[in-house]
């Protein structure tokens, strides 16, 4: 997982004479320079905007008490104000002794807690960055909870208004649940098991500004409301979360005043499904979307998706949505697929580029594609109607980009100076296999910062492990359980702290199997597998999926001969429901992925809609259900 550096970050807007920018609501935030270039390099760039280090905040927060900008953040006067550990020596203390309006504020310092009912109004948690914006507060107040336990739970009918600000939120199941109009501002969350901020279904609104998540168990932000109000996720970066990075059910809501969410000038990157996911339910909801000025990329599903009957588990077909959402002047980049559409999606003025297959699926009846440019997409436009005005692959050049007036809005990347946090590299291996009867691994991470101390730790998996030295850069784990391991190494320089995770696959059942391709075609039976992981059922030349953890890798020799080639699978649904196979090569060119779909309950051929291409040598190639009821009986590879 490559970790982030960050810098100021600026997102510009690029406008063109006689054309309006922005087809929503103007953003809140003014970007004043301008840029003519369009370069993945900065987008890729290892140096990072983050918004909670670089955005201005003269006017850091609303007044606590009175609603209220703070003009002279040296003259603030606070009511009900409580100092810790001056007034009580513990937050639980102070938070247990509080009235309702009051503002905790918390000296520098690492607090233990959790499972914490707040069952008052308008109380502030905050560190000493309220005061005097000093942004080191951030970094040096800490909250650290229990992995196996909440932090925080705003508890339903009495917890309005509750706020965190310039916090860091550390080793929990979950940081923050609401259960009302909540507020987070300027924080920063790690190591989280579970979602990070969850608004629950009594919340009525809530604001996610200026903060950063790097890795959870879950989604970073949980939107699960049915009571109504307004939802502001605006200046924020999320990296490398398990699941979504925004994650909002449809439950009914027959409210009068349409439930609003405004999604605009974040950063949401490498989450393990979905940048953004709209849960769709079987009826129309009274709410609204704008979805603008994000930075979306290498979600390994779609960058934002839609999922039908309350199913959280993607499967890049789209939904039946009838929610209008507006989604304009983003730049998705390197998702698996782009957009998958609902029926009444207006999609303007995005930037869509290297989809690995689809850039829009499925946005049909009442929905509007238009004014945007896809760039080196598998597919730009599959079962999506209300096509116009949109510019594709080679038909202009970026010289030419400016007097292309239909395309406006575009975000561009430009990295100004260096971000005053001493930020530092630490790499780990990534997908780590370890079979039977080796149940030991050596761990060899590296790290640009000399001076650091590290701990190992255990993130995920289905049993605990033994770490050798689990204090040192370099050791030894040891297994005992078959599954997937998730392995955490942090590192602390003195000035600011690092983590970063792999993944380890203990198996069971592999075999010692090459397959070497033939000249034209190969056919692979599934059972020729080298590693088979997870709850399968394997028999007749056949593996069907009995969870949707299920994944099979084969590992091909080219035969000395650099290849290009296509795959397809033979495969079947068990109930005539739609069931997804992924397929990914590691090869020369790094990993490379796409998603099949089949729903007949008889066997038949599916193609990957994709070329994949490799150097000589020996590869792996992984078929991985995203269904139960997933079964394959062979691959082919054809040049």
């Amino acid at each position: 997982m490559q970790r982030k550096h960050f810098s100021i970050l600026l997102l510009t807007v690029i406008t063109f004479s006689g054309c309006n920018m922005d087809e929503g609501k103007q953003s809140q935030d003014n970007y004043s320079q301008e840029s003519n270039n369009i370069s993945d390099s900065l987008i890729d760039s290892t140096t990072k905007n983050n918004p909670l280090i670089n955005t201005s905040t003269s006017d850091i927060s609303e007044s606590l008490s009175e609603g209220k900008p703070i003009a002279d953040s040296n003259h603030i006067i606070i009511k009900n104000r409580i100092n810790v550990p001056e007034d009580y020596k513990s937050l639980d203390e102070a938070i247990s002794n509080a009235k309702s309006g009051s503002t905790i504020i918390l000296n520098s310092g690492t607090y233990q807690i959790s499972n914490v009912d707040i069952e008052k109004e308008n109380i502030t948690i905050a560190s000493k960055f309220i005061l005097n914006n000093d942004r080191s507060k951030i970094d040096d107040t800490i909250i650290k909870g229990i992995k196996t336990k909440p932090i925080f739970t705003g508890k339903r009918s009495s917890s309005n208004n509750l706020k965190f600000i310039g916090l860091t939120f550390t080793n929990a199941r979950k940081a923050i649940t609401f259960n009302e109009y909540g507020i987070v501002q300027y924080c920063k969350f790690n190591n989280m098991h579970h979602d990070v901020i969850s608004f629950e279904g009594h919340a009525i609104g809530g604001e996610v500004t200026n903060s950063l998540v790097e890795g959870s168990g879950d989604e970073a932000i949980d939107i699960d409301s049915r009571k109504g109000g307004e939802f502001l996720i605006a200046n924020n970066e999320f990296y490398n979360v398990d699941d979504d990075g925004i994650e909002i059910r449809l439950y009914n809501y027959t409210g009068e005043k349409v439930m609003h969410y405004d999604i605009h000038h974040n950063i949401i990157s490498g989450s393990g499904e979905d940048g953004i996911q709209l849960i769709d339910y079987d009826k129309k909801s009274n709410r609204s979307f704008d979805i603008h000025h994000n930075i979306i990329k290498d979600s390994k599903d779609v960058g934002i998706g839609s999922t039908v009957n309350g199913n959280t588990k993607e499967n890049a077909l789209g939904s039946e949505m009838e929610e209008n959402v507006n989604i304009y002047n983003n730049y998705f980049l390197k998702n698996s697929s782009h957009i998958t559409g609902g029926n009444n999606m207006s999609i303007k003025k995005n930037y869509f580029k290297s989809a690995s297959d689809n850039a829009i699926y499925n946005a049909n009846k009442n929905s509007n594609i238009t004014h945007n440019y896809f760039d080196d997409n598998l597919q730009d436009l599959v079962a999506s109607s209300a096509v116009s005005k949109n510019t594709f692959d080679k038909e202009f050049t970026l010289k030419d980009f400016k007097k292309k007036s239909e395309h406006i809005g575009i975000i561009n990347i430009i990295n100004q100076k260096p971000s005053p946090i001493n930020r530092f590299s630490l790499t780990l291996d990534q997908d780590k296999f370890l079979t039977k009867p080796n149940n030991s691994l050596e761990l060899n991470a590296k790290s640009s910062e000399s001076q650091s101390s590290y701990l190992w730790s255990l993130k995920d998996g289905p049993a605990e492990v033994n770490f050798e030295n689990k204090r040192s850069l370099n050791t030894k784990v040891t297994f005992t359980k078959q599954g997937k391991y998730t392995l955490q190494l942090s590192a602390n320089n003195g000035q600011t702290k690092q983590s970063n995770t792999m993944n380890v696959y203990y198996l069971f059942d592999h075999k010692e199997n090459t397959i070497k391709l033939k000249n034209r075609k190969s056919r692979i039976s599934a059972n020729d597998y080298s590693f088979l992981y997870a709850s399968t059922a394997s028999k007749n030349s056949e593996i069907t999926a009995q969870d949707d953890q299920t994944m099979a890798d084969y590992i091909i020799d080219t035969n000395g001969k650099d290849l290009a080639f296509k795959i397809k699978v033979l495969m079947k649904s068990s109930n005539n429901d739609v069931k997804t196979l992924r397929v990914t090569l590691f090869g020369s060119e790094g990993v490379v992925s796409a998603l099949i779909h089949v729903s007949s309950t008889q066997y038949q051929w599916v193609k990957v809609n994709k070329k994949f291409k490799t150097t000589a040598g020996i590869w792996r190639i992984r078929l991985e259900a995203q269904d139960e009821g997933l079964s394959w009986k062979s691959l082919e590879l054809k040049k």
